[in-house]
């Protein structure tokens, strides 16, 4: 935690920004698995405007079953590039 304060402070990053997602079993994993839940926050957070074209690739975060995540949020269009893009 106080590397994280550290860091916050050397670049002058408001705490608040910060979202904890993760859980309470002392887990030592230093990333943050990507999800439908994470990809929502972010979108949810930074207000792009829905009437954006939104590329991606087909990864899990992006969709819930065969539902786009995107589309959801009400995005107009959400297109997906290839493997060999990635």
């Amino acid at each position: 935690m106080s590397k994280l304060i550290d860091y916050l402070d050397h670049y002058e990053i408001n705490k608040d920004r910060i979202i904890y997602i993760g859980d309470s079993m002392n887990k030592n994993r230093t990333y943050v698995q990507e999800s439908p839940e994470l990809l929502k926050l972010f979108f949810n957070h930074y207000k792009i405007k829905k009437n954006c074209v939104v590329l991606s690739d087909g990864g899990n975060s992006f969709f819930v079953g065969k539902k786009s995540v995107l589309i959801d949020l009400g995005f107009e269009t959400h297109e997906i590039y290839p493997p060999a893009v990635h």
